[in-house]
């Protein structure tokens, strides 16, 4: 855009130096009659013109630099502002699978602590609560006890919820 301009201005200067050189000329011509000075202001009027449709299209021309130079600063913007948005949306999805991790590992600590529980809990049913009386049967109350720890093994309802 900065070379168009350039060029544009150098066009520019050229044609006003030929159209000066051309009134210079003009005005270094002394007529002698009436009919020659007619002519003379004639030309000297055409060149005048012709100035003036130049300098109108060098303005017109200005204005579709700025016009071209204002749509690239406007696509610029809008292309800065997608990046801003992907960037948060990165963010924002990075934020989500972070969370997602961390309840995983959560879960999964939750889990083998849950098993460990039950390990224990049937650890402890195995040793403490199979003593026999002397006929060699099972004790009518441990095994009411050994249930109830067995039911309370399977609950899970005392371990912390995680986050939905």
């Amino acid at each position: 855009l900065k070379i168009k301009r350039q060029e544009a201005q150098k066009v520019f200067n050229k044609s006003k130096a030929d159209i000066n050189k051309e009134m210079k000329k003009a005005t270094e011509i002394e007529a002698e009659d009436f009919e020659e000075q007619t002519t003379q202001y004639q030309k000297m009027e055409e060149i005048k013109n012709e100035e003036i449709l130049l300098r109108v299209g060098r303005e017109k021309e200005k204005n579709e630099f700025r016009k071209e130079a204002s749509d690239l600063k406007n696509k610029r913007k809008k292309t800065e502002k997608k990046a801003e948005r992907k960037e948060r949306e990165i963010e924002k999805l990075s934020t989500k699978h972070e969370k997602y991790e961390n309840e995983t590992r959560a879960s999964a600590l939750m889990t083998t602590i849950s098993m460990i529980y039950i390990s224990v809990c049937q650890h402890l049913l195995e040793t403490f609560f199979k003593r026999k009386d002397r006929a060699g049967n099972t004790d009518r109350k441990d095994i009411q006890t050994a249930r109830q720890i067995r039911r309370h093994a399977n609950r899970t309802d005392y371990l912390p919820r995680l986050s939905e």
